[in-house]
């Protein structure tokens, strides 16, 4: 996971999409909401859900978690997730609806 390095993404927000650059394919995720945590996971609010936006200022990005850095923000994105940082912290991430839709934040 990586701060936004153009700033913007808001709170709640984040970037994500996926390529395999071998075989030429993509998957977009754009307009879903996406369950993220990082293990260890020890409290209900470790688990957070974001809204995947679609920014062309992050197009250059693939294959790894935007999140908002802001000093509007009261916390970093990541330090919600058990404490996290932006050291190279890996999330896990789903698209799944029935578990996204079943989160309450």
């Amino acid at each position: 996971m990586v701060p936004d390095p153009t700033g913007t993404l808001q709170e709640g927000e984040m970037y994500l999409r996926l390529e395999n650059f071998d075989i030429g394919s993509r998957i977009d995720l754009f307009g879903l909401n996406l369950v993220c945590l990082r293990n260890p996971c020890y409290l209900a609010s470790d688990v957070q859900k974001y809204k995947n936006v679609n920014y062309l200022e992050l197009h250059h990005l693939s294959n790894v978690c935007v999140f908002p850095a802001s000093s509007k923000l009261e916390y970093s994105q990541a330090s919600l997730l058990s404490g996290g940082d932006y050291d190279g912290d890996y999330v896990f991430v789903t698209w799944n609806q029935d578990i996204c839709a079943e989160l309450q934040v």
